[in-house]
């Protein structure tokens, strides 16, 4: 039987076979092909390539844009950090970044819009991009760290504050919080072994006696995987698992569907790994979701959120501010149970006086969770 050793070769041979036979071969040639690229469409997985850029190894999904349109964010080897949305958009020029991508909102002020951090692989720099309506601007920020490698955004005080998280080869974890202009940094787990740190991920494990919060988890060199918690003056560092060998990354998440938050870690030999507290958080989603429409609006707006978890009564403010951080307009301010909320808000600040057209800032806060939205007001009669 004659062997081919490229596709071309075979297919350079197909002419010499009687019609019939050669159709009946392109088609099984065909119905290979895509068995081989889209058998993961058989078992419920529909994989699709939205394009390439060399040696990725990192990807987050956010709106790194603030226009409300989600992105694809990825890393990689050469460098560079790309956007996807429909066509690929450099960021900035190559560096050594293969660290992991992170987005976070408000992480300067409390009304601050979402960023792109990506930590510079073999260098002490943690680079962070923000879109100001036409390009992304650039800001480093230098650690005493070298080898970053992975970013993560979220308030692992639970103080309702977001900071930046990154952590380093040597064992090093920052926690960076924004202040007067500048950046305070502030290591973790100093107490802990000074192997390299990867996997890095902020999530609720825990009840906490149902006042579950925030903890800061990493993967280091050799598998051992820790947390580090804010005890409400230092950080305290436990060893979640010494014995999987699970360091490559990990995340936290209801991969089961049943509203139980667990740890997910890799190891480098392909396994995966799922941890559970045996006190684990079982909840709903902590940040309610926040709709306004219209928006951008002349005369009202209509602004609606739900709350999951409202039973039992609960603290619940809905207000509005202006760019300088001013109170405008409390909506909402009671304790209620109500999971589905409507306020109507019709351009007059507290007084009755009519407000201007321009840039406004919904606030929304309940019992311990944050959320924001910004509102575009303008001219009307």
């Amino acid at each position: 039987m004659k062997k081919f050793s490229t596709m071309s070769e075979f297919l350079s041979r197909l002419p010499r076979v009687k019609a019939g036979r050669r159709m009946l071969m392109l088609i099984l040639i065909a119905m290979i092909s895509v068995v081989t690229l889209f058998n993961c469409v058989w078992c419920g997985w529909n994989a699709v390539r939205i394009g390439t850029c060399p040696g990725w190894l990192y990807q987050v999904v956010g709106d790194g844009r603030n226009d409300g349109i989600q992105r694809v964010y990825v890393s990689g080897f050469n460098g560079h950090i790309y956007e996807w949305t429909y066509l690929k958009a450099n960021l900035g020029p190559p560096y050594t970044a293969f660290a992991a991508v992170a987005i976070g909102e408000w992480t300067k002020r409390w009304y601050d819009m979402n960023r792109v951090y990506c930590p510079d692989g073999h260098s002490p720099y943690l680079r962070e991009y923000s879109w100001n309506s036409s390009y992304y601007e650039e800001s480093v920020i230098t650690l005493p760290s070298y080898r970053l490698c992975k970013a993560a955004v979220g308030s692992g005080r639970n103080d309702l504050v977001n900071r930046v998280y990154v952590s380093c080869g040597g064992g090093y974890v920052y926690e960076l919080t924004y202040s007067a202009g500048n950046w305070q940094q502030v290591d973790i787990c100093p107490s802990a072994p000074m192997l390299s740190r990867y996997g890095l991920w902020l999530g609720r494990t825990k009840s906490d006696s149902k006042n579950s919060k925030i903890r800061v988890y990493t993967t280091a060199q050799f598998g051992n995987i820790r947390e580090h918690s804010w005890d409400g003056s230092a950080w305290v560092d436990t060893v979640v698992d010494a014995v999987t060998g699970a360091s490559a990354d990990l995340t936290v998440g209801r991969g089961r569907n049943d509203d139980t938050n667990r740890i997910y870690a890799t190891h480098r030999n392909g396994s995966i790994y799922e941890f559970t507290n045996t006190d684990p958080y079982v909840g709903v989603k902590e940040n309610p979701k926040l709709e306004v429409y219209p928006n951008p609006f002349a005369q009202m707006t209509e602004i609606r959120f739900q709350i999951l978890n409202g039973t039992p009564k609960m603290p619940v403010s809905v207000r509005v501010y202006d760019m300088a951080g001013r109170l405008v307009k409390t909506l909402i301010d009671k304790k209620e149970n109500t999971e589905v909320y409507t306020v109507v808000w019709n351009r007059e600040d507290d007084f009755g006086n009519r407000v201007a057209s321009g840039i406004y800032f919904c606030k929304l806060e309940t019992g311990k969770s944050i959320s924001f939205k910004k509102l575009v007001m303008l001219n009307g009669n």
